[in-house]
């Protein structure tokens, strides 16, 4: 069942209820994993530290921002468009699939696409807009702090109508206003965002149309042209609502981490150098101490004192091979628990090798496993792309807003992808060690390891084959023969 949106009441209440306090929290949230993804978490880091160290501790603490692992895993997790999918359109013309190649073409699909893996990756869900724009179909990534959605009554798993605005960062980044003067000027600036705060896009089947922070709907609530949503939620299974509720143990435990070598930067830093000492008595300790290869300390002694003066060096004690240990392994674990090679990542710098093509083959197989539960989300995302693509040809065919000149798409035109896997990847070495094993243990011949090692027929293979006996005699012919006059010449020197 769907709601009447030219109900001047539901928009006042949706307008209310996206600054309550329930939807900021869930919009910080995806914001929150954002910012720690695009490598700007130092608030979050310090909001952490803060837990176990006072204000005043964390305000001196080394911290350190620089290492961003939720990037790194994110990335290596979504690897289902790094390699563009074949793409096949059935039901169509010709003419149709040149300009669906060509829409599709515009669209920058396999990036875009790329981007939303990368996003479900990191919080598990997104969703893509297709609009028009320059007379183009154009796709854009929306990550859950970009919009709202008012869920149909019957199935609140499915939006009866999306609402995209801004997000005030300020709610949920204090520290955002320092980039900024406050004023949105002409040029970009981190203002521009705010605009978009107090105006609100809705879409349902049957409008499209902008309202106000009041929830005044500006110009009047206008049709839909395509008739559907142009949105495409990318999710797995729900839990009867909208928005996934999973925890954000990618970017908590880049923040944890983060903190944990701010900790051990902080402990190789106090506790790194000597810590120099003097044992006097009071009357005798000089007020300040110049400590230097070239100066040395005065320290007199009261004839009757019974205090012995001492001048050294405390050495640290820090455990920096046992913190550095520790790290490690609770890099391990996380790793492990979210199905990934814990050598993916390393500590000391060191890339990974491969020896051989098998086990190149069995690390990209692991990355590739990590992934496979996502093709049936992304493949039935296509498709429901490709049914918004073809609302839109068919709704604007034979006018200027778009640029394609394309007959009208049938009902039974569809779109098949395939995806592309691991293949083995097997190196010249390899191959000729295969060929070595088999020649040993007895299973083929030399012929047949020449024709098996250069891929060719066995006529080819039969003449290659005397070229190299030929070759191999050679030398045995150049050996000088020796007479029996020669073989009974005496030993020079005897």
């Amino acid at each position: 069942m769907s709601y009447d949106y030219s109900n001047s009441g539901i928009i006042n209440k949706i307008a209310t209820e996206i600054n309550g306090s329930e939807n900021i929290t869930r919009r910080s949230i995806s914001l929150k994993q954002f910012e720690v993804y695009m490598d700007r978490m130092e608030t979050y880091v310090k909001e952490y530290l803060r837990t176990f160290y006072n204000e005043a501790d964390v305000a001196t603490l080394p911290i350190i921002t620089s290492i961003n692992l939720c990037r790194r895993i994110v990335k290596q997790e979504a690897s289902i468009y790094k390699c563009g999918p074949d793409r096949t359109f059935l039901n169509v013309t010709d003419q149709q699939r040149i300009v669906l190649e060509q829409v599709y073409k515009d669209m920058n699909i396999d990036a875009m696409l790329q981007k939303s893996n990368e996003y479900y990756k990191l919080q598990s869900q997104n969703n893509i807009q297709i609009i028009p724009y320059n007379k183009e179909l154009k796709i854009r990534v929306l990550m859950n702090h970009h919009f709202d959605v008012v869920p149909k009554s019957d199935n609140p798993d499915i939006a009866d109508a999306y609402v995209i605005s801004g997000f005030d960062k300020t709610f949920t980044i204090p520290t955002v206003d320092r980039e900024s003067d406050g004023y949105d000027e002409t040029i970009a600036d981190p203002e521009d965002y705010k605009p978009g705060v107090k105006r609100h896009v809705l879409w349902s089947d049957l409008y499209n149309f902008i309202f106000d922070e009041n929830g005044n709907v500006l110009g009047g609530a206008t049709p839909n042209p395509i008739g559907i949503l142009p949105f495409v939620d990318i999710s797995p299974a729900k839990d009867f609502e909208f928005f996934i509720r999973q925890g954000s143990s990618v970017t908590d435990f880049t923040i944890q981490y983060n903190a944990a070598l701010t900790d051990m930067s902080q402990i190789i830093r106090m506790q790194g150098f000597a810590q120099a000492y003097m044992i006097a008595e009071e009357s005798s300790l000089p007020t300040s101490i110049k400590v230097g290869p070239m100066i040395a300390i005065k320290m007199p002694v009261k004839p009757d004192s019974t205090v012995r003066p001492e001048f050294g060096f405390a050495q640290p004690n820090a455990d920096i091979a046992g913190s550095t240990a520790y790290l490690e392994s609770l890099l391990a674990l996380f790793l492990s628990s979210r199905g990934l090679d814990p050598k993916s990542i390393s500590t000391t710098g060191d890339g990974t090798r491969y020896t051989s093509g098998m086990e190149r083959l069995l690390s990209m197989i692991e990355k590739f496993e990590a992934t496979r539960s996502d093709f049936n989300v992304y493949e039935y995302a296509e498709k429901n792309i490709f049914k918004i693509v073809k609302a839109y040809l068919n709704t604007y065919a034979g006018s200027n807003v778009l640029k394609y000149k394309i007959s009208a798409l049938s009902d039974d035109a569809e779109i098949v992808v395939t995806y592309k896997e691991p293949e083995m990847i097997e190196t010249e070495m390899d191959k000729i060690a295969e060929i070595e094993k088999k020649l040993d243990l007895g299973l083929i011949s030399k012929l047949e390891a020449i024709m098996e090692d250069r891929d060719i027929p066995k006529e080819e293979a039969v003449k290659i084959k005397a070229e190299i006996d030929k070759d191999t005699e050679m030398p045995a012919l150049l050996t000088p023969i020796m007479t029996p006059r020669d073989q009974k010449a005496p030993i020079a020197g005897g």
